[in-house]
């Protein structure tokens, strides 16, 4: 059980970096067992008939549920994959130096679409509503208090 520092003589800022302290340790102490209770669950679930994933069940305390999440390989450390990236990056460039001219003259036309839309989606009404929208928001901003804890290892 956690034990809150509350003499009275102990500020709020003293008890706030006590806290914060002790987070920290068990944070640690949770990466340090963290791989152990993973290869417990793996255990648990290659010997059980069940088809969900809690692994532990407690009604007073709650449960635990393994998850699987996809990593895959780096290309660093993959030959097939790295081989294939640089293949990729290969015939990008030779596809782009081909149709070079008729890629310029399609960006070209989107540019022109696009600062066309962008005119037509816009009065000179709508930028001062948005202007005044901007000046409001800024006018009723409040500053609110935060404090950044810094433990010393």
């Amino acid at each position: 059980m956690l034990i809150i520092p509350r003499k009275e003589t102990t500020s709020k800022l003293e008890q706030l970096i006590t806290l914060r302290k002790r987070l920290a340790e068990i944070e640690e102490l949770i990466d340090e067992i963290m791989p152990l209770a993973i290869d417990e669950a793996l255990d648990k679930i290659a010997n059980s008939d069940s088809q969900n994933n809690i692994v532990y069940g407690d009604k007073t305390h709650g449960k635990i549920v393994i998850n699987f999440r996809k990593q895959y390989p780096s290309i660093q450390d993959n030959v097939t994959l790295k081989r294939l990236d640089e293949d990729i990056k290969a015939e990008s460039a030779k596809v782009q130096k081909t149709n070079q001219n008729k890629l310029s003259e399609l960006n070209e036309a989107i540019a022109n679409l696009t600062t066309e839309i962008e005119q037509l989606k816009n009065s000179k009404r709508l930028m001062k509503l948005k202007a005044r929208f901007l000046e409001e928001r800024e006018n009723g901003v409040e500053l609110l208090p935060l404090l950044s804890v810094y433990l010393n290892k």
